[in-house]
C-alpha cells in the first residue's frame, strides 16, 4: 500500500516535524480524477454506462481498477491548486517530509506525484483496500503515528482524518464539510481557497448568454405575421424556455465529454469545468436538474414538443459523442441543430415552413459551422486536428465549403423573392431584395474576419458583440417593414 515517490532531496534536513499529509481529489487538484475517469470512459462509449452499476457492485477497488484498465488522464492538464503547491514546496525546502494520501488508484496517484515531483511517498487506493474514509486514517496512524502528521482535504469524509491529525487544514471545503465546521469541534489551522464560488461557476456553465440562439424558434411566428397571436406567442415562448433548459443540458454534456481538450484550449479553458471551479460530479448532478424540469413543461404543452425536445436532445448527443470527431459531418450536424430550431418554432406556433427557409437556414448556418470550425483551427490546429478529424492542410479547403454555402444561401433567399410565394405575405416585396445585400455582406464580412484572424471561434459570441450586426439587424426591420 505504501508506494515509494520521490527521494529526499540531497543534503535536506531530516527533521522530527509532524509529516505533511496532502488529498488528491478536491484538494491538491480542483476537480476529482473518479469523475474524469469515468467521464473519458463515457466519451470512449456511451454504451459503458451499463457496465458502471455492475462493477460498482463489486466495491470501488474493483470499479476503480476496470476505469483505469481503460482509460487514463492526462495529469499535465488536471487543474491544480496553486496555492496550495506552494505550500507544499515551501515546506519540502524546509525539510519537511510530504506524502500523497488519496482514494485515487495507486497508479494514476504516482503519475500525479511524479509531474508534481514534490512528494516523497504515495497512499492510494491498490488492489486491495480503498484508501478513503476510516481506511485512510487507519492507515496514516499505522504509519506515522496518530497525531504525528498533519492533513489537508476539502470533504465530510475527511473528518476522521482530521480527528487523527496533529493539525487540521483544508483546502476549499464541500458545503458538508463546512456544515461540520461550524460546529467549532473541529479547529482548522489553514485554509486554502476556503470560499469556493461553486454556485456562480454553474450557472456560467449554463452558458445562459447561448439561449439567444433559441430566439431562432419565434422565426417562423415572426415570418407568419402571427407574432399579435397571444396562444401561439405563448406556445412559442414555453418551448424557448424548455429548449434553452436542455440546450444549457447539451452545453453541460459536451463539456464534461471535452475537459483534455478544452484545457488546451486558449480560451475554453477557463470554463468552469475545465478549470475545475465546478467537479465532474457537479456537472453530472446538474444534468437531471436541468432535464427533468424542461421535460415536464414540454409535456404541458403538448405532445409534438415533447417529440421536438426529446429529437434535439438526441441531435445534441449524437454530436457530443459522435459527429463532432467526423469532418464535414460535425458541421453538417451543428448546422442541423440550427435549422431544427426554427423547425420546431413552427411546430409550437403552428405555422407552415416554407422549404424556402429551411434551404436558406441549411446553407446559411452550414456557412456559420465551418466558420467556427475555421476559425478554431487558425487559433489551435493541435485542438482541431485531435478532436475534429480535420488536419492543418484542411483549412483552405473549410473556408472554400463556407463561403460556397454562405453564396448560396443567399442565391436561395434571391430566388425565394423572385417567386410567386412572397407575394402572399408582402404587398412590395420588391424591397427584400436588399436582404439579400444585407446577409452577403455580413456573411462575407464575417469570412473576411475569420481569414485575418480576427474572429473569435463562435459566429454567435461574435454577432452578439459586433455593433455592425446591430446596425444590420435594424435594417433587415427596416426592410421587411417597407415590404408589407
Amino acid at each position: 500500500m505504501l508506494e515509494r515517490g520521490l527521494p529526499p532531496e540531497p543534503g535536506r534536513a531530516d527533521t522530527s516535524e509532524a509529516v505533511l499529509c496532502v488529498d488528491l481529489d478536491g484538494t491538491l487538484v480542483k476537480s476529482d480524477t473518479l469523475a474524469e475517469l469515468i467521464l473519458q470512459l463515457l466519451r470512449r462509449s456511451p454504451l459503458y454506462i451499463l457496465l458502471l452499476p455492475w462493477w460498482l457492485m463489486s466495491g470501488r477497488v474493483r470499479f476503480k481498477a476496470e476505469l483505469m484498465r481503460r482509460v487514463g488522464l492526462r495529469v499535465d492538464l488536471l487543474p491544480y491548486r496553486a496555492e496550495l503547491l506552494e505550500f507544499i514546496r515551501r515546506e519540502r525546502q524546509r525539510g519537511r517530509r510530504v506524502v500523497l494520501v488519496t482514494a485515487a488508484p495507486l497508479e494514476l496517484a504516482r503519475q500525479v506525484a511524479e509531474y508534481l515531483g514534490g512528494f516523497d511517498e504515495v497512499i492510494a487506493t491498490s488492489s486491495t483496500l480503498n484508501v478513503a474514509g476510516a481506511n485512510k486514517r487507519d492507515l496514516m496512524v499505522t504509519t506515522f503515528g496518530a497525531g504525528q502528521f498533519d492533513y489537508i482535504g476539502n470533504a465530510k469524509a475527511d473528518v476522521v482524518c482530521f480527528q487523527a491529525a496533529r493539525r487540521a487544514l483544508v483546502a476549499a471545503p464541500q458545503w458538508r464539510l463546512r456544515r461540520c465546521l461550524h460546529d467549532g469541534r473541529l479547529q482548522v489551522a489553514r485554509y486554502f481557497d476556503p470560499h469556493p464560488a461553486t454556485l456562480r461557476a454553474v450557472v456560467g456553465e449554463l452558458r445562459i448568454s447561448q439561449w439567444g440562439k433559441n430566439l431562432l424558434v419565434f422565426l417562423p411566428l415572426l415570418l407568419a405575421h402571427k407574432f399579435h397571436d397571444g396562444p401561439r406567442l405563448l406556445n412559442t415562448a414555453l418551448f424557448f424556455g424548455t429548449l434553452s433548459l436542455t440546450a444549457s443540458a447539451g452545453y453541460l454534456i459536451n463539456d464534461l465529454l471535452d475537459l483534455e481538450a478544452d484545457r488546451l484550449h486558449a480560451r475554453k479553458r477557463f470554463r468552469p469545468l475545465a478549470a475545475g471551479t465546478i467537479s465532474g460530479w457537479v456537472g453530472m448532478a446538474a444534468l437531471p436538474l436541468l432535464l427533468v424540469p424542461a421535460l415536464g413543461l414540454s409535456l404541458a404543452v403538448g405532445w409534438p414538443l415533447t417529440l421536438c425536445l426529446l429529437g434535439y436532445l438526441a441531435g445534441t448527443l449524437i454530436y457530443s459523442f459522435y459527429a463532432k470527431r467526423i469532418a464535414v459531418l460535425d458541421a453538417l450536424a451543428l448546422a442541423g441543430l440550427y435549422t431544427f430550431r426554427i423547425l420546431a418554432g413552427g411546430i409550437a406556433a403552428r405555422v407552415p415552413i416554407s422549404p424556402w427557409m429551411m434551404a436558406f437556414s441549411m446553407f446559411f448556418f452550414l456557412s456559420l459551422a465551418f466558420l467556427k470550425r475555421y476559425s478554431e483551427m487558425r487559433a489551435s490546429t493541435t485542438v482541431a486536428d485531435n478532436r475534429r478529424g480535420y488536419g492543418p492542410a484542411d483549412l483552405e479547403q473549410i473556408r472554400l465549403f463556407g463561403t460556397v454555402a454562405a453564396y448560396v444561401s443567399t442565391l436561395v433567399l434571391a430566388l425565394y423573392v423572385s417567386g410567386n410565394d412572397v407575394a402572399l405575405l408582402y404587398s412590395k416585396p420588391q424591397w427584400l431584395w436588399l436582404l439579400c445585400v444585407v446577409v452577403i455582406y455580413w456573411l462575407s464580412r464575417a469570412w473576411l474576419l475569420a481569414s485575418r484572424g480576427e474572429l473569435e471561434d463562435d459566429p454567435f459570441l461574435f454577432a452578439m458583440t459586433d455593433p455592425q450586426t446591430y446596425g444590420l439587424g435594424l435594417a433587415i426591420i427596416g426592410i421587411m417593414l417597407l415590404a408589407l
